[in-house]
């Protein structure tokens, strides 16, 4: 070795030791036959090559060709156990490569800081011409050349045999799946948990030392998000220069050739899925109460012992702010444009009316098609639908509303009293005289279709009973009859 230019600084300490080390790293290798192998193989192309047209130095590649030839044989023949594989797992030498690695690693990344260094000094026109020239020459079209031969290739493979690279991989991850001790890796991932944990509190602890550069770090997420918008934004521009009926087409032909079966499937897995999750709950609980319901309110519990519900709340009255002042921005913004106003509430009218179609169609259908299987079908789902969950929901509302009214009387009645003060009663007396001046005949009509069946229900109801509403009831006919009473005066 040169001692004027060593591969690591040898003046002193760590670099005289990096030496040292590669030094013994190279005789170990050289030990193995695979190594020599491939040296004795190599030094004669590489004297060719050193020689090149010399006359003179043709002979010395002769003699040294010659030298080759006249090695032991065991040092030429290729090795029937791999002593490389052997010295790779031999733990002193992997301590060696080991120590080595970090210098080398080292050595690499100062290389690498150098040149960056060098080239980041360079006149700004010289580093766009260099960027400019690599781009430019590098390959020269050949990597596009490539990607399309390879592109091709694998294009010919799969249509002759599409199962060639499940069956090329098969083995490798049959092997790799029966080495793989899959508990380590649980094991593992178990035990990283607290370590992940404390690097990131260390990097977080160490980056807010540094605030402004915790700013900067972040200023980065909206450029990140204006890069994607842009890029988005100038795809989307191009594809819709596209003319209406080629654009609609490019869609359908995408959509067609999305496979219906495997989706249909995924969906049918995913049910079934769901399915069993449901079955399962209810064979792992007591009869009757399913065990999901009581894991899920367990989790909960755990997770409201240590949740801040006052924070919770404040942030979801703090986003319901938020989207109030989103609201209110967003109509300031179209009042501003009587145009932009215009097309908001038409739209907002044309998607009711979509929506009130669609209803409309869907109930037309059952109606026209109530064949005798829709018509069971229907009575199924109205047999089905459980009545006494509804009476019970409509009684808990009930109760509660009792409850509330009886513990806080005053409260109520004072609510109540303000909702009614707050009424404007002269605007609600001409909008009904509006309502009932201008479509007064209409709703005539259809009143005197519904009242008569209403009044005479409600007579009914008032008769005298014996119960234990028989008390309001009374109270009612005597109502009725003053009433009555009253207009024939």
């Amino acid at each position: 070795m040169n001692r004027n230019h060593p591969p690591f600084p040898v003046a002193e300490g760590p670099g005289r030791e990096a030496e040292e080390a590669l030094k013994s790293i190279l005789q170990d290798l050289l030990r193995t036959r695979e190594v020599r192998h491939g040296l004795f193989t190599t030094i004669p192309l590489l004297l060719d090559v050193w020689v090149g047209d010399s006359r003179w130095m043709r002979p010395l590649s002769r003699i040294a060709s010659a030298v080759m030839k006249k090695l032991p044989a065991a040092h030429l023949e290729k090795a029937t156990a791999s002593e490389l594989q052997a010295l790779l797992r031999d733990k002193d030498f992997v301590v060696k490569m080991g120590g080595l690695l970090p210098t080398l690693a080292n050595t690499c990344t100062g290389c690498l800081g150098a040149a960056a260094t060098g080239f980041a000094d360079l006149p700004a026109a010289e580093r766009e011409n260099f960027v400019e020239k690599w781009l430019t020459d590098a390959g020269r079209g050949r990597s596009g050349e490539l990607l399309t031969n390879l592109a091709r290739m694998f294009s010919e493979m799969n249509r002759e045999n599409p199962q060639w690279l499940a069956d090329a991989l098969r083995p490798g991850l049959r092997r790799m799946l029966m080495s793989v001790d899959f508990g380590e890796l649980k094991e593992t991932a178990e035990n990283s948990r607290g370590t992940m944990a404390a690097v990131v509190e260390m990097a977080n602890d160490e980056i807010w030392h540094y605030p402004s550069k915790v700013v900067l770090l972040l200023s980065l997420l909206p450029e990140g998000l204006n890069l994607v918008a842009n890029a988005t934004k100038a795809s989307l521009q191009k594809l819709n220069e596209v003319p209406p009926d080629l654009l609609t087409d490019i869609f359908l032909s995408l959509l067609l050739e999305m496979d219906a079966a495997a989706i249909a499937g995924l969906l049918n897995q995913l049910a079934e899925m769901a399915r069993k999750i449901d079955t399962g709950s209810a064979l792992l609980g007591e009869p009757g109460a399913p065990h999901l319901p009581k894991a899920m309110s367990d989790m909960l519990d755990k997770v409201a012992a240590d949740l801040d519900w006052q924070a919770v709340w404040r942030g979801r009255l703090a986003a319901e702010e938020v989207k109030t002042s989103w609201e209110e921005a967003r109509l300031k913004c179209l009042l501003r444009n009587p145009d932009d106003f215009h097309a908001e509430m038409i739209g907002r009218a044309k998607i009711s009316n979509l929506r009130l179609n669609a209803r409309n169609r869907r109930r037309m259908l059952l109606e026209t098609e109530v064949h005798e299987g829709v018509a069971g079908g229907m009575a199924e789902q109205l047999a089905v639908f459980d009545t006494q969950l509804a009476a019970d929901s409509v009684n808990r509302v009930l109760e509660t509303f009792n409850q509330i009214w009886e513990r806080e009387p005053e409260l109520c009645a004072d609510m109540c009293a303000q909702f009614c003060e707050a009424i404007n009663v002269e605007e609600l007396e001409m909008a009904a005289e509006t309502v009932l001046q201008g479509s007064g005949e209409a709703f005539r009509t259809a009143a005197r279709s519904a009242v008569p069946g209403l009044v005479t229900w409600v007579c009914d109801v008032l008769q005298p009973e014996d119960d234990d509403f028989e008390e309001a009831a009374a109270q009612a006919r005597k109502a009725l009859r003053r009433l009555l009473m009253a207009g024939e005066a």
